[in-house]
């Protein structure tokens, strides 16, 4: 949908045009087919993702989740030490699986 507008072309220092990266994700977050993941499907998503070092925002563009409910599995998960804190990239904070 945004892609057919082309605002960043036509307006390149308007503050959405350097965001439409974030609204591309939005509307396929939005598109999406499911409301909600039953029974730790998400969680195991998560975990088979990261068997190599991702940030929250890489796994949220992966599987169409916000970050939001991302960080949620994510402190879940390392109180269940299924997965562990390995290193910063700029400001975001690297995870991977254990073991």
């Amino acid at each position: 949908m945004y892609k057919e507008i082309h605002i960043w072309e036509l307006f390149p220092l308007c503050g959405l045009s350097q965001k439409a990266d974030n609204l591309a994700r939005i509307i396929n977050r939005r598109k999406r087919t499911w409301k909600a993941k039953n029974n730790g499907v998400t969680k195991k998503m998560i975990i088979k993702l990261l068997n190599k070092e991702r940030t929250v925002k890489d796994l949220s563009i992966k599987l169409y989740i916000s970050q939001g409910s991302i960080n949620e599995h994510m402190r879940s998960l390392e109180k269940t030490n299924k997965i562990i804190k390995c290193g910063k990239l700029k400001q975001a904070t690297l995870w991977k699986k254990v073991g």
